[in-house]
């Protein structure tokens, strides 16, 4: 297709990529914490608690006899799940790290042996969660926009005690700052977000959208606000020229723009050697 075909095919892909410019900044700010927190696995471990809170609403008019939103049970429990991370601190038996792997894994097993109680129905888990930024109805960009909007206002308003808690929780704590609860809030936050993005985007573009526009950051700048501007840059850098070049050459969407993702990394390891 040429460039001509691609501006009058607008109809086509303009939710689509309002979507992904919403979840991309979305997770480029919550994969500052993520990566920071080195906790790159939990987009997968909510992706994967998601899963199962779908399976359990489906099982749910067999079991009680009433209906669950299922698409709801994903994302209450995906965003439970995160918040339960917070539970395993640096100074506990099981860490952060752990945990994300224990949820991983028995949420999924969870998810694949419940499912065969729901052989005509199972295929709805993927179609309900995880999108491929391809379609995107307009409750899933107003489900961002809120998720974005919630993200915004809670960084804003706790950035220095999140700051100050994920590099030297021990001192914050000494100095009157509650670490668990903050925690706790970060990754509800974080599972929430989560959840609702790999609804949109796809859970490969959300993991990818999580770890590298930060891990790009973290390479390339010098001050923490310089690295959630090159997180959140490249990451909406990333998701429209990843869906531009997708739809012009025909290429799946998500691994598009992962790759695009990919190409931003390399830049910022580029930018951070010459500036050393």
């Amino acid at each position: 297709m040429s460039e001509v075909s691609f501006w009058e095919a607008a109809f086509l892909w303009r939710d689509p990529l309002i979507a992904a410019s919403l979840g991309a900044v979305l997770c480029a700010l919550c994969g500052v914490f993520v990566v920071l927190r080195r906790s790159a696995f939990v987009s997968a471990a909510v992706a994967q608690a998601s899963s199962l809170g779908v399976v359990l609403a489906l099982l749910a008019p067999h079991v009680i006899g009433s209906e669950i939103p299922p698409l709801a049970a994903g994302v209450v429990v995906g965003a439970a799940s995160a918040g339960l991370f917070a539970l395993s601190g640096r100074d506990a038996r099981i860490g952060v790290d752990a945990s994300i792997a224990l949820a991983y894994v028995l949420a999924g097993a969870a998810s694949l042996v419940l499912g065969t109680l729901l052989p005509h129905e199972y295929e709805r888990v993927h179609s309900l969660l995880f999108g491929d930024a391809v379609a995107a109805p307009i409750e899933e960009i107003v489900a961002l926009a809120l998720c974005l909007l919630l993200a915004v206002v809670f960084f804003a308003a706790l950035f220095p005690r999140l700051v100050f808690a994920s590099f030297d929780p021990e001192a914050a704590g000494a100095m009157g700052i509650r670490v668990r609860r903050l925690d706790a809030a970060l990754y509800f936050v974080l599972g929430l977000s989560i959840a609702v993005a790999t609804r949109a985007l796809g859970a490969l573009t959300v993991f990818a959208l999580t770890v590298i526009p930060a891990s790009g950051g973290l390479l390339a700048g010098r001050r923490f606000s310089g690295v959630i501007a090159w997180a959140v840059a490249s990451a909406l850098v990333a998701a429209a020229g990843g869906y531009y070049l997708s739809f012009v050459w025909s290429l799946p969407t998500g691994a598009t723009i992962v790759l695009a993702l990919g190409a931003t990394l390399l830049l910022g390891l580029a930018v951070g050697r010459l500036r050393r």
